[in-house]
């Protein structure tokens, strides 16, 4: 149910964000802004999951060699 929920949410923003930048784009007539805005509206749920297990990673890396003893 949680993956359905999710995947919807992302194609219901997805199109969403194609629409309003469309829009905006049509006022704005800066192409490449566009595309920029465009892909972030793309990536933006990647950079939502991997960015706090990322920074967990280097966290926990610094308190497990702080646990055993390590020196950086």
């Amino acid at each position: 149910m949680g993956i359905i929920l999710g995947s919807m949410i992302y194609v219901i923003g997805f199109i969403a964000a194609c629409i309003i930048f469309t829009l905006i784009e049509k006022r704005a007539n800066d192409p490449e802004e566009f595309a920029v805005v465009l892909f972030m509206s793309i990536i933006w749920p990647l950079l939502v999951i991997l960015m706090p297990i990322v920074f967990g990673f280097c966290f926990l890396g610094k308190k497990y060699n702080q646990f055993v003893g390590r020196r950086p």
